[in-house]
């Protein structure tokens, strides 16, 4: 079979997915599978047409081009970078093209095609679809759900919107029938994350009117916050407003130094109470909260939640030389280079090693020491005038990676809040607690700092002040 050039490119595409599953049956298919794969993955991310176009205008849909739209709509309104784009549509077509081959073979269709691909074709595929398409269908069997892959979850929803094993039920889809299986599921499900990419399918097929204001990205090298007009409170009012992470952050920091004790609910309101004198500082780390939000991680919840715990252990070791404020923006801008790292999209939420209990995932050492890290950070602390804290950070990474280094009283101190915030996140323990108390000995005696906590204190001061808890939800 071979491809018409007259055809219209979406004609192509389709035609292609045929002579893939042919060229799948004829010769073997380990040795084929992802890389026919990679050809059709190819072909959809080359056509212009956005996949609301093809919901649209295709209404002779198969299954497995049907999902692959569900994904690439995901992908898009996740603003997730091109390699995890391609991933997770590479792993859904060697999911298709197996369940479609053994179709062909058995005249039945399967009830979970990831599983199927697993099972009959691992040998031939990489580890990331392996590990893809091996945690798929975990509610199927009854696998906790902070132990779920979130990217797994997605490519188990798309199967269950467009898979269908009854004979009665038609092999094409288009979108009318797209939308009656999205209101069966978000009328059936009971999973949060399920029903949140429910939703994101419901809105996108359904646009609504929309001003979209774009904010300046992350490896920006100037702030917008500079810029803002801050005695202007009516026009400050209206950009935050655009911006609900900044807007938040500034409502709820009003609301922790409002003398009254009451909660803050108007941004107008907050402003005015923090004065121009703290809004630089504040509406920078509001910035880069909103920015770091913006990149939908599925794990957000978890790096936020350590950057808070760095920030206030921080402060605690200097309170003198560091505001809350200050520290926060120190601690976020030195923590945000980790939320680029796309193993971010392929871990679970918990690791359960054996013979231990459950912890949170956070493998920073090993993302700390990559290249990219560095060069991140050397774009985002100049942007708010922290070039200074270039050094020390290094200073950490070569420490914590059993380099030779000299620590500096800045380079210990974050040393120090570092190990605690993690120590507090992935659990306490005997041990652990005497490596933060050699630590603490060591940096009261490097800088005679002024305070006398103990290990146990420290965890349990950053704890109260920070609010901590062990966020284990996906936020997809």
């Amino acid at each position: 079979m071979k491809i018409d050039n007259e055809q219209s490119p979406w004609q192509r595409y389709s035609q292609l997915y045929l002579i893939q599953l042919s060229l799948l049956k004829q010769n073997q298919p380990q040795t084929q599978l992802e890389t026919l794969s990679q050809q059709l993955t190819e072909a959809r991310l080359a056509l212009v047409e956005k996949p609301s176009q093809v919901l649209k205008f295709q209404d002779q849909l198969t299954p497995a081009l049907a999902r692959i739209e569900l994904i690439y709509i995901w992908c898009i309104e996740k603003q997730w970078p091109t390699p995890i784009t391609t991933l997770l549509l590479n792993a859904s077509f060697c999911s298709s093209l197996n369940a479609d081959m053994m179709a062909e073979h058995n005249k039945t269709t399967t009830k979970y095609p990831a599983l199927a691909c697993i099972k009959y074709q691992q040998q031939s595929l990489p580890n990331p679809i392996i590990t893809l398409l091996t945690h798929c269908y975990a509610n199927q069997r009854k696998l906790a759900y902070y132990k779920q892959n979130p990217l797994s979850a997605l490519l188990t929803l798309a199967e269950r919107l467009t898979n269908f094993t009854s004979l009665t039920t038609p092999t094409v889809i288009n979108l009318a029938l797209l939308r009656q299986q999205i209101g069966l599921c978000i009328l059936s499900s009971r999973c949060e994350l399920e029903l949140n990419l429910l939703a994101i399918l419901a809105n996108y097929l359904q646009p609504k009117a929309k001003e979209i204001i774009a904010l300046a990205p992350l490896l920006s090298e100037h702030s917008i916050t500079a810029s803002l007009p801050l005695e202007e409170y009516s026009q400050l009012e209206s950009y935050l407003s655009q911006y609900p992470v900044m807007a938040g952050y500034i409502m709820r920091r009003a609301s922790q130094l409002n003398r009254k004790k009451q909660p803050i609910n108007q941004i107008k309101l907050a402003i005015s109470l923090l004065g121009l004198n703290a809004l630089p500082l504040l509406l920078a780390t509001a910035e880069i909260k909103q920015q770091l939000a913006d990149l939908m991680l599925p794990n957000h919840e978890v790096l936020d939640q350590f950057s808070r715990c760095f920030a206030v252990a921080i402060h605690l070791l200097l309170p003198g030389d560091l505001t809350k404020d200050k520290a926060d923006l120190v601690c976020y801008c030195l923590c945000a280079p980790l939320w680029l790292n796309q193993q971010n999209y392929l871990q679970a939420l918990v690791k359960v090693k054996p013979n231990s209990s459950a912890q949170l995932n956070l493998p920073f050492t090993t993302r700390l020491s990559e290249t990219r890290y560095i060069d991140n950070l050397r774009t985002i602390l100049p942007r708010y005038e922290l070039e200074h804290w270039f050094l020390p950070t290094t200073e950490l990474i070569h420490y914590l990676n059993r380099q030779p280094t000299q620590l500096t009283s800045s380079s210990l101190v974050l040393l120090t809040a570092w190990q605690a915030a993690k120590i507090l996140l992935t659990g306490i323990t005997d041990k652990n607690l005497v490596s933060l108390q050699q630590l603490l000995n060591r940096f009261q005696q490097l800088t005679s700092a002024n305070f006398s906590y103990q290990a146990d204190e420290l965890c349990q001061n950053i704890a109260t002040y920070s609010n901590c808890y062990c966020p284990i939800t996906l936020s997809l």
